[in-house]
């Protein structure tokens, strides 16, 4: 058995979603994700470590360039909720709102 960080196939000439694409985080970090590729949106996955294989704690949830997410933990630590602020266009006036996308 082999098993490697998937961000760092990309030494290995394979693909990478690691880099600034990806952040471990504890309770409290931030961090700015920044996905390379010219898309606007992207899925959003929240796993927490373990030895061999991540234990998924939210399969995914569609994110946008420029959102401002937050991560919550149940209280038991095995799911995570998502909850993001859509990114507001410079100089249009939007306002910014809320939604849980879990």
């Amino acid at each position: 058995l082999c098993a490697i960080p998937v961000g760092s196939l990309a030494s290995l000439g394979g693909s990478s979603t690691g880099g600034e694409s990806m952040a471990r985080l504890q309770p409290g970090d931030q961090c700015a994700l920044r996905p390379t590729g010219e898309a606007d949106s992207f899925r959003l996955r929240v796993y927490k470590p373990a030895p061999v294989f991540d234990i998924v704690l939210n399969d995914g949830v569609e994110v946008r360039r420029g959102d401002r997410v937050a991560i919550f933990l149940s209280a038991n630590g095995q799911e995570a909720k998502v909850f993001a602020a859509k990114a507001k266009s410079a100089g249009t006036g939007e306002t910014v709102e809320s939604e849980v996308r879990s």
